[in-house]
């Protein structure tokens, strides 16, 4: 039987680190570790792990991210995890377990990169909602992050039209919404832009459209929207 001279090498610097590390991917940039020391190898064509609970830490620019409660499969020689389940938060971006997390249903990890995109997931922030919201996430780790700069991870809401009562006094919100680390951003499109409804005197005094709204407690920007003024 033929083998790969090259793969067969990579074969044996994962185990290295794997058995020493706890590792399933290093280089200079990025490192994936495993907690868990449930697993056992398989092979189908190529090998693979499979873990039925662990929890997958990556590591790069001096920061790092958690998926906790997961399960999975690595392949190591396509430097491939494919996981079901787990649970995201927005401890970077200063949020605590219990205010603002998600929670993955099927997802694929390149380990030579320290970014991965999740669909059909289920986001809780219990400062807006009573209820999960159904979207999407990106995860990515950037250098020199603290929780008043941070951009990830990032949720993106399928919603677009999800309507915010009281988003600020006297201030409603409908449109797309989107946790980006720290900031709350709504959306939407050139055909379904969202919107901000300001009231004075209890009556609707400015409406404002826009594709993007950056909001904040002190203040809500758009860099470019049409308005509506209530005379």
């Amino acid at each position: 039987q033929n083998i790969d001279k090259n793969k067969l090498n990579d074969y044996l610097k994962f185990s290295s680190y794997f058995f020493e590390e706890n590792a399933i991917y290093k280089s200079n940039s990025v490192k994936w570790q495993i907690e868990t020391d449930e697993y056992f190898f398989e092979y189908a064509e190529v090998p693979f792990i499979v873990f039925p609970a662990l929890s997958l830490k990556c590591f790069a620019k001096n920061d790092s991210s958690v998926i906790h409660n997961t399960s999975g499969v690595f392949y190591p020689t396509l430097n491939k995890f494919e996981g079901k389940t787990g649970d995201i938060y927005w401890q970077r971006a200063g949020f605590s377990q219990q205010e603002v997390r998600a929670e993955l249903s099927k997802y694929t990890i390149d380990t030579k990169k320290s970014n991965y995109k999740a669909d059909s997931v289920l986001f809780f922030n219990t400062f807006w909602f009573n209820k999960p919201l159904k979207g999407k996430i990106v995860e990515k780790i950037l250098a020199n992050v603290t929780p008043q700069k941070a951009s990830y991870p990032e949720f993106i809401s399928y919603d677009k039209r999800i309507k915010i009562p009281n988003l600020l006094q006297d201030v409603d919100f409908d449109g797309g919404f989107t946790q980006r680390g720290s900031k709350i951003v709504g959306y939407g499109d050139s055909d379904h832009k969202a919107s901000i409804y300001i009231y004075r005197d209890n009556a609707p005094f400015l409406l404002a459209e826009a594709e993007a709204f950056i909001i904040t407690p002190e203040k809500i920007q758009s860099a470019k929207s049409s308005l509506i003024i209530y005379l």
